[in-house]
């Protein structure tokens, strides 16, 4: 079993995600309608969506999939991670501003995944409010892949994230900071996004959520429900591209600072039901487990 100590001592944190849609204007007017997100300037054709102030949450671009993710990189240096990926042997792209300063790293994980790791971003929208109903913020994407500990091994011996939770070695939950995870690999049968989420700030507004959805004529696709690895309570719907998207609440978070934990991940049977406590999983999860 793949176990990791922590070595890099910087901590990370999800910040955005961008994808390509077969029509971007539904894409938008969806995130926009339904999640409440507003339409910041657009850069280099993207749409971007976010709280109004501060970094945006979403980038959408014609086309299809996960065009990458991106990771704000804490108490480390840009210079300093560029310097551990050399070590590693990991090519990484530099993305620099005007003055020749670098501002962001470029990698690709095993499975041809995107990341940008950058610095500090404003997250000043990310919990006030304006009397609008938005998500809190990005909270954790979850990838199939047919090859999870060569994933694992990326993200954390490369990119610094710590092991929460496994459900043996069919699907691995990763933290880059206290939350429970930022990043999650499940066992499919090729590379593929199985959901992303936001976080939203408890379960009444759950509650609130769904009537929202219910009264916009979105479907919910799973839950509400409970996760047993991180603990959180969910609801799912689909966005227009057929992506899954998760409202998440009430996470688990790990005070690595101030406790001491055991060396190796907790590791929960490989039980259905796990995925939600409260009920069963939604069919397109169920095709996935039934590969594993």
């Amino acid at each position: 079993m793949f176990c990791y100590k922590n070595r890099m001592g910087w901590r990370s944190l999800i910040s955005h995600v961008a994808f390509g849609s077969a029509d971007v204007p539904a894409a938008v007017a969806f995130y926009r309608d339904v999640f409440g997100f507003q339409e910041g300037e657009p850069l280099d054709g993207d749409r971007r969506l976010g709280h109004g102030i501060g970094h945006h949450a979403l980038e959408l671009r014609p086309g299809s999939g996960l065009q990458h993710f991106g990771m704000e990189i804490r108490n480390a240096a840009l210079v300093d991670v560029r310097a551990h990926l050399t070590d590693m042997g990991v090519p990484a792209t530099a993305e620099c501003d005007d003055d020749g300063a670098l501002v962001a790293l470029w990698v690709i994980d095993p499975d041809g995944n995107a990341v940008q790791l950058h610095g500090a971003i404003d997250r000043s929208g990310e919990r006030g409010t304006d009397g609008g109903a938005r998500p809190q913020r990005v909270d954790h994407i979850t990838f199939g892949s047919p090859q999870v500990e060569t994933m694992v091994a990326f993200y954390t011996d490369v990119l610094g994230l710590r092991l929460s939770d496994r459900m043996e070695d069919d699907f691995v939950w990763m933290r880059g900071d206290h939350h429970h995870h930022d990043v999650a690999i499940v066992r499919a049968p090729k590379p593929a996004l199985d959901h992303f989420s936001f976080e939203i700030c408890s379960w009444a507004n759950v509650r609130t959520w769904c009537d929202r959805f219910a009264t916009m004529g979105v479907t919910v696709a799973w839950g509400p429900g409970r996760h047993g690895p991180g603990n959180n309570l969910f609801v799912f719907v689909d966005d227009p591209d057929g992506r899954h998207v998760e409202l998440s609440c009430e996470m688990e978070v790990f005070w690595d600072d101030h406790a001491s934990y055991a060396r190796d991940a907790r590791v929960w049977s490989r039980s259905g039901s796990i995925g939600n406590l409260w009920g069963p999983l939604p069919t397109w999860r169920e095709s996935v487990m039934q590969t594993v």
